[in-house]
């Protein structure tokens, strides 16, 4: 019963996603930054309507060490485009080991909200 219910809206949320997504323009690895060396990317999605749209960035968990904007790519980049809004998911560096990426991380991410601005 459990697994019917899970499955069941599973199935909603993928149809519910894949319904409006046919307004949605996509562009991958639009490059928002140079830091340091390191060209930043983000994946823009807009809807195809014209008009000003409210714009959302979106940024990846992962206490700045993991993570990736390619988790936003078939879920809510589209969801959102679809019913009007712009969204700008980016990738920004991460930490390696024995290497702090603070401020760095943040100043990536403010880049990217100047990006969309």
């Amino acid at each position: 019963m459990k697994r019917t219910l899970i499955a069941t809206l599973l199935l909603a949320f993928a149809v519910g996603t894949a319904w409006g997504q046919g307004n949605v323009q996509t562009k991958t690895n639009v490059e928002y930054a140079v830091h340091d060396g390191v060209s930043l990317v983000g994946d823009l999605y807009s809807p195809t309507s014209g008009g000003p749209h409210a714009a959302m960035l979106f940024i990846h968990g992962g206490g700045f060490a993991r993570g990736s904007k390619a988790g936003y790519g078939n879920t809510w980049g589209p969801y959102l485009a679809a019913r009007g809004y712009v969204v700008f998911a980016i990738d920004y560096r991460l930490s390696k080991p024995n290497q702090t990426t603070w401020p760095q991380a943040l100043l990536d991410c403010k880049a990217g909200l100047q990006r969309i601005k």
